[in-house]
């Protein structure tokens, strides 16, 4: 009977393209052995316990570490470029995804990468690709800061219309007491009258600022 883990580092050796997973901590726990002969290693079990600070220049690891944690931290699949100096000292440009690893409660335990190099027609439509998902993000973010200060906004007017409203309430109550003449009351009840409309057409501005802020998403322009 075969090792099934035998047997599944068989396969992947047999890719040729770049397969590699960490843990959370962005430390590789293994490779295939084509990204193994790209980073100069003899086994792919050299890898395990390395981080990319261990393998490529700082600047590079740094990005490269910042996509692991965005993976870990949202769930979600990443899409990117990247060029890297094999060990050779040839210079490729590759396309990577990411994709978070799931234990079997559904927990997520680290990351799988997979890296495969690409010609400069495939490597201007990632461009463009990556391009689209970085404006994305961007306008994700300035969604959530539009909708948040909007929030702010409607609420920092509300306070003073609602004691508007009630201090218009007692004002009523309290002319009633003091004014004799019917058309005095008339008189007064009109102004109050319209400061409340005032009141109730600024509210409903609001709502409506709300409902758009929130129901409206910010769509990047693309080329």
């Amino acid at each position: 009977m075969h090792n099934v883990n035998e047997y599944l580092h068989n396969i992947l050796d047999c890719v040729e393209e770049e397969i590699f997973w960490k843990d959370t901590n962005s430390v590789y726990l293994g490779c295939n052995k084509y990204t193994a002969e790209l980073l100069g290693l003899k086994d792919p079990k050299d890898i395990i316990g390395k981080t990319d600070y261990d393998l490529f220049p700082k600047a590079e690891a740094d990005i490269l570490t910042y996509d692991d944690k965005l993976v870990i931290r949202t769930g979600r699949k990443i899409v990117f470029s990247s060029e890297i100096t094999t060990a050779t000292g040839k210079t490729i440009f590759h396309m990577c995804s990411k994709n978070p690893l799931y234990d079997k409660t559904g927990n997520i335990i680290g990351i799988i990468g997979n890296s495969c190099g690409i010609n400069d027609h495939k490597k201007a439509e990632w461009i463009k690709i990556e391009k689209v998902q970085a404006e994305k993000e961007i306008a994700e973010k300035i969604s959530h800061t539009v909708e948040m200060i909007a929030g702010h906004i409607a609420h920092e007017i509300r306070t003073p219309l609602s004691i508007i409203g009630v201090n218009i309430d007692r004002l009523q109550a309290e002319l009633k007491k003091i004014l004799i003449t019917s058309y005095q009351q008339n008189k007064i009840k009109n102004f109050t009258d319209n400061i409340q409309y005032a009141i109730r057409n600024s509210s409903n501005v609001i709502k409506t600022l709300l409902v758009v802020t929130t129901s409206c998403k910010l769509i990047p322009v693309t080329g």
